[in-house]
């Protein structure tokens, strides 16, 4: 038998700080603002235009926000939308260049994340605060193995 000794840098763990599930009629804008976290918007459904700092994007059903910290956002929906949204902690500074609304995969990875830290956040069973906190952790990872390191999506002139 081999063992292997490793050693692991111990890496901080992202936090996380807030989900909502919310219901938005057509015509509904959301003026700018910002927040002091990231956030992940998730369109579960509907379509739209967001602003993050300068730059205007569509989004429809399964694409997703990402907003770095203190970025000025807004929303304009125009149709019904469902969306889920999540704040988080993140110290990885490779984040801070993501800002932009992406497609979610086919396996809809990002869908699926979001979807079970809302239920763990409504169900609030033992553990609940770690396992969202460690969900969390998935985001920077994913969104960088899935979209690529400094390849934000393109925004509409």
């Amino acid at each position: 038998m081999i063992w292997l000794n490793v050693a692991v840098k111990e890496q901080p763990m992202d936090r996380f700080l807030y989900i909502v599930s919310a219901y938005h009629e057509n015509k509904t804008y959301i003026p700018p603002h910002q927040h002091e976290c990231y956030e992940l918007v998730y369109y579960l459904q509907g379509k739209g235009t967001t602003t993050i700092g300068s730059m205007n994007y569509p989004f429809n059903s399964h694409t997703f926000a990402f907003i770095p910290p203190r970025r000025l956002h807004d929303e304009n929906h125009a149709a019904d939308a469902d969306v889920l949204f999540v704040g988080f902690q993140c110290d990885n500074s490779e984040m801070a260049f993501m800002g932009g609304v992406y497609e979610d995969d086919k396996e809809r990875t990002f869908e699926h994340l979001m979807r079970r830290m809302n239920a763990e956040f409504m169900n609030r069973g033992e553990g609940y605060s770690r396992l969202l906190n460690l969900m969390a952790s998935e985001i920077a990872p994913l969104l960088l193995r899935t979209y690529g390191r400094g390849r934000a999506p393109q925004a509409n002139a």
